[in-house]
């Protein structure tokens, strides 16, 4: 990745046969892990990747939600512009764009991500103006405000798919030895029929983190269906069970889906 003179972040990725799905079209989990590295590289270049933080401070980055819109599904060799840059703070987050391109320049997908510099000796969320970081003028900046998640209990169900219990593995945990972000994504796809991902395409997929899993959790994933048609959503959440045996939700998503033409 390089620095451009505005402080964005560029780089060209090509997509490799571990990054696609049985069509050799670009995973969905690989578009969620593009944004998760991208943000990291760009950090890094700055002096502010989770390495670094965690050696000097015992600091680290956690991504707490992530919106993609869809535009364009890459194929195998294809290869992806990425752009990336920091916005000002928001609340107590990092907000962070993620942009991708063709080499035509046609939009592929675009990303709005929130992220908080985490203390991890004293367990809490660090001010934003903890760091430094250089920020790109206002004419590329996009608003950061990505609303309230839809809440499992509330939203009505028109089909509840059948539960389905992933088992954490070694090769699921990260650096800051919880379960890797792109984990979830990748849970929450496994638990939709195989029918269905065939015949349709992601047009948006919203994601939020609520708690931290380990690899010795017993987790659950649940979607439904809220909406068929033109356009199809669903509602999806992981939950975990608590040392008491009750279960705590960790992750929550919310996915629109297109028909494949």
């Amino acid at each position: 990745m390089i620095v451009t003179e505005r402080n964005t972040g560029e780089e060209k990725i090509l997509i490799r046969g571990a990054d696609t799905d049985r069509f050799n079209d670009a995973s969905i989990p690989f578009f969620f892990s593009i944004c998760q590295d991208a943000g990291g590289f760009h950090a890094g270049l700055f002096g502010f990747s989770a390495e670094e933080l965690m050696g000097k401070h015992n600091w680290t980055w956690m991504i707490l939600r992530s919106r993609i819109r869809f535009h364009k599904i890459p194929h195998l060799g294809d290869t992806i512009k990425v752009e990336t840059w920091a916005q000002p703070s928001f609340h107590l987050f990092f907000p962070r764009v993620i942009n991708g391109y063709t080499d035509n320049g046609e939009p592929v997908f675009e990303a709005m991500t929130h992220w908080v510099l985490f203390d991890i000796a004293r367990k809490r969320p660090l001010r934003p103006s903890t760091l430094d970081f250089p920020i790109p003028d206002e004419s590329i900046r996009k608003d950061p405000e990505l609303g309230k998640m839809p809440d499992w209990d509330d939203v009505k169900k028109l089909e509840i798919l059948p539960s389905y219990a992933p088992e954490c593995s070694y090769y699921d945990v990260d650096l800051n030895k919880h379960i890797n972000n792109v984990v979830y994504i990748r849970w929450v796809l496994s638990s939709l029929p195989d029918e269905f991902l065939e015949t349709h395409v992601i047009d948006e997929m919203d994601v939020a983190w609520l708690s931290q899993t380990f690899e010795d959790n017993h987790v659950s994933v649940e979607s439904a269906f809220v909406e068929k048609g033109e356009k199809t959503r669903i509602i999806h959440r992981v939950l975990k069970e608590k040392e008491d045996g009750s279960m705590k939700e960790c992750f929550e998503a919310f996915s629109v889906w297109k028909e494949k033409i």
